[in-house]
């Protein structure tokens, strides 16, 4: 483990937090993310000096007014485009002057309560040593049903697996030791990074009191579909990602028996669809079930709708691999 005092040297005018925002076409949200960022840092303990942060945003490539706003708000800028979100991390960890890094996307804004508990997270790391921390994300404002069904149940949730990168906090020092993410991951690159820490000893710890708020949560069906297709490309990078990944089996178990209402058709006629059909309905209803605990409410139903929805989403993300590893493109 790295000793505690490797971690915040606490040093008179030194940068304590570096906060990275990977951004690619963000012009609606990057001003709020970075606004929320100055305002929240500069109301701990009513010091504006008690904390002193920087905000480094990398851009991979944006077509709009993103790097901009970025400039004109006075932030180092870096253009990078072409390259994996786990790359745009690193090459931003690679110009920060913290002793603490703090990532986040850029549609997620602080909250008072973020600030609130940042002291006591500094604490831990000076008595625990190093760590990986961070928190689940929160939907923003009037909640849809998408948001209500399946991301409320990520702000309550456990789990010390990993920590989503959208808001990953963790020392300077264990991110070097790590070694960064991998920028060969076009997604999964934040739990491939807590696998990676878990294996040499370090602990995740996400701290639920650091409330993030989400404000490009998907609202429609058709959002939630493109997120999870480019969310489940990472499972499918490499056998080893693939068979670590619940969500890359069922989409796996769902691509077989698609696959099967060919022949299905030939020979038995189209009652071969139908017995699809049943078995994508059960698959996302037991994936559903076990979401929700075992419960029988009102929630499930959606749950199982989404549960079809994110299952077929993941299985054309195998489809995405296949196809780029041929062409020798990657899907965005």
């Amino acid at each position: 483990m790295i000793p505690a005092r490797m971690i915040l040297h606490g040093e008179a005018g030194r940068t304590q937090l570096s906060f990275i925002i990977p951004a690619f076409n963000e012009e609606a949200h990057i001003g709020e993310t970075i606004e929320s960022i100055r305002t929240t840092v500069r109301m701990w303990r009513g010091d504006p000096d008690s904390a002193r942060f920087e905000i480094i945003v990398v851009d991979n490539g944006s077509t709009d007014r993103t790097c901009v706003i970025s400039r004109e708000s006075g932030l180092t800028t870096l253009v990078k485009p072409g390259i994996t979100v786990g790359a745009l991390r690193n090459s931003g960890t690679m110009v920060a002057k913290g002793d603490v890094l703090v990532f986040l996307d850029a549609d997620i804004s602080l909250t008072p309560e973020w600030i609130q508990a940042l002291p006591g997270l500094l604490a831990r790391f000076q008595q625990k040593g190093a760590f990986v921390s961070g928190s689940r994300v929160h939907a923003h404002g009037r909640r849809t049903m998408i948001e209500r069904t399946w991301f409320a149940s990520h702000e309550t949730e456990g789990g010390e697996r990993y920590v989503n990168s959208g808001h990953m906090i963790l020392p300077r020092s264990l991110f070097a030791t790590i070694g960064g993410f991998d920028e060969t991951l076009v997604s999964g690159e934040d739990s491939e990074f807590c696998e990676r820490a878990r294996g040499l000893g370090f602990e995740i710890l996400p701290l639920k009191e650091m409330k993030v708020i989400h404000r490009g949560t998907p609202k429609t069906i058709q959002e939630f579909f493109r997120r999870e297709r480019w969310h489940g490309y990472g499972d499918f990078q490499s056998v080893r990602l693939m068979l670590r990944s619940k969500p890359a089996i069922l989409a796996l178990l769902n691509g077989i028996a698609f696959l099967a209402v060919f022949p299905g058709v030939f020979l038995f006629s189209y009652w071969a669809i139908i017995g699809y059909l049943c078995f994508l309905i059960a698959l996302s209803a037991g994936a559903a079930f076990h979401r929700n605990r075992g419960l029988l409410n009102r929630r499930l139903p959606g749950l199982v709708l989404l549960y079809g929805v994110y299952i077929v989403a993941r299985g054309l993300s195998l489809f995405d691999r296949l196809r780029d590893a041929k062409g020798g493109t990657r899907w965005r």
